[in-house]
């Protein structure tokens, strides 16, 4: 096993955190001061430099990623400048393409600062004023949305803002409005859901608080934190045999948030409210919590220091388990749903490299289950598995099939209240298996891709019809857990207007485009 030395355990992309201790702020912001502070940047920048691992490396994959692409173009926003998401992404209006926009600035931010290559500062301004007149984000998972992007865009912005980049004053106002006009209002009472939702909420008021100088904010992102984490994370010294009640609200439509857990004792300490949901879902959990405490860390604060035995416990608890050790009946029925990630790197800086603390587990799950897995942005390149790849193969020799012998039909549908007919190109696929292959049908078809879709999928209850204007969706697989029984693709939809059908039939290029999958670093949390 490799040997961790403090500055040694940095994912570039995700953590990038240095290990300089920071003196209390004065009453002024740090700034840069989002995740990130000028003496941590500097210090990546001499590593990369210096050829230093696991910087040297890291650097390279953010620079190869499609985020930091030199050629990297927005995505989004919507025409209308209003963002729509639904629960399990139905509908994803501009959703994914935020997602990977908001993404894309903070790693050319990055990129720009340690090369001092202009054409990265250029790319992150051109993505950040993208964004600046965005009007509202709406549908159920507005404020779950509005907080991931909220985090991500303040990263951004703040190493842009403060390095010379050269983004002009009258755009910084304009995002800044857009900040506190849009975001917060929507994210600034928190939530009553799963606790992941409010965390990434905190995580994002703090990043806009400090990058828009709002001490009141930040002050109230600071109280919510406090109320949360312990809400979160259980810790038997403290909380008895019971968990803390959730600081806002009760669960929607009367639901246990801790997916039934009953038994509640010290060995469960540091468990998250999710884990018998997913350990994904509790990685969102913990990874805004670290984010926040060390944005709070930068400006004076000892958010870290104030939960230390709630906060390792719960790395040790998570780790513990990612480490596939046995899980007993009393936790969540002897049954956990695991989960990948650099979740843990920044938690470790702090309670090991900062504070001395040992966190063997964590340690051990850092070395071999987070530094030797590619960063989010590289899944999706060759698959390692001989196996998974010659599946692959033969799945997407079937799709082609398919589409090469499917009918052309005028197929009606609807999305979001608004009638489109339009020609359609009906794969009956019968009994397709696995459910997975339709993110392969997906993103392999470029008539499909990014158009609206009609699935049909069965259960062993019933059959769903699922609509989408989004090529890759996720969470069908959850829903079509026996079958895909047949998919219509539409592929003259234009506008949010009626759109009348071809005179001519749809024709499908049977060719396959490179695949432009990336694996999704989150789905929708309920």
């Amino acid at each position: 096993m490799s040997h961790l030395t403090p500055h040694r355990i940095a994912l570039f992309a995700c953590a990038l955190l240095a290990l300089a201790a920071r003196p209390l702020a004065a009453q002024a912001f740090e700034h840069p001061g989002v995740l990130l502070s000028r003496a941590q940047l500097d210090f990546v920048k001499a590593e990369v430099k210096a050829n230093v691992e696991p910087f040297k490396t890291q650097f390279q994959r953010a620079k190869d990623s499609e985020y930091g692409d030199l050629h990297y173009k927005p995505k989004g926003p919507p025409a209308t400048s209003i963002i729509e998401c639904g629960s399990s992404s139905h509908p994803n209006f501009g959703c994914k393409d935020e997602d990977a926009d908001s993404a894309a600035a903070y790693v050319q931010a990055l990129l720009w600062y340690i090369t001092g290559n202009p054409a990265y500062a250029k790319n992150a301004i051109q993505i950040l004023n993208a964004y600046q007149n965005l009007k509202a984000y709406t549908n159920s998972n507005a404020p779950l949305q509005s907080a991931w992007s909220g985090g991500k865009w303040t990263r951004a912005a703040e190493i842009i803002r403060y390095s010379n980049a050269g983004w002009a004053p009258a755009d910084i106002q304009r995002f800044s409005d857009m900040l506190t006009k849009v975001v917060v209002p929507i994210i600034y009472d928190g939530s009553s859901y799963n606790g992941n939702w409010e965390l990434t909420q905190i995580e994002a008021m703090m990043g806009i608080a400090v990058f828009t100088d709002n001490h009141d904010l930040f002050d109230h992102a600071v109280v919510f934190w406090k109320q949360r984490v312990p809400a979160y994370f259980y810790y038997q010294p403290i909380d008895g045999n019971q968990p803390a009640a959730p600081p806002r609200g009760v669960p929607p439509r009367g639901k246990s948030l801790w997916a039934g857990q009953t038994v509640f004792n010290a060995t469960l300490n540091g468990m998250p409210q999710e884990a018998c949901r997913d350990f994904h879902h509790s990685a969102y959990g913990l990874s805004a919590t670290m984010a926040a405490a060390e944005t709070a860390h930068i400006q004076g604060l000892k958010l870290y220091e104030s939960e230390q035995p709630r906060l390792t416990a719960a790395m040790e608890f998570m780790s513990y388990y990612q480490l596939k050790n046995p899980v007993p009946q009393y936790l969540c029925g002897g049954s956990l749903k695991l989960a990948t990630g650099s979740t843990f790197v920044i938690g470790y800086n702090e309670y090991h490299n900062r504070l001395g603390q040992p966190l063997p587990y964590t340690r051990q799950w850092i070395e071999t289950g987070v530094l030797t897995n590619p960063l989010p942005t590289d899944i999706g390149a060759r698959d390692p598995n001989p196996y998974r790849r010659r599946r692959r193969a033969q799945t997407r020799r079937r799709i082609a099939t398919a589409i090469r012998q499917a009918p052309a039909v005028a197929a009606p549908s609807h999305t979001i209240g608004r009638l489109v007919s339009a020609f359609a190109k009906r794969l009956r696929l019968g009994q397709f298996r696995p459910a997975s292959s339709l993110f392969l049908i997906v993103q392999r078809v470029p008539a499909c891709s990014r158009r609206i879709l009609t699935i049909s999928c069965s259960t062993d209850e019933r059959t769903h019809e699922i609509r989408s204007c989004d090529g890759w969706d996720r969470s069908l697989a959850y829903l079509c857990r026996v079958a895909i029984t047949e998919i219509v693709c539409i592929t003259n939809f234009t506008s949010p207007a009626m759109v009348e059908p071809s005179n001519s039939a749809v024709r499908f290029d049977p060719s396959f485009e490179k695949s432009t999958y990336t694996a999704a670093t989150r789905s929708s949390a309920l």
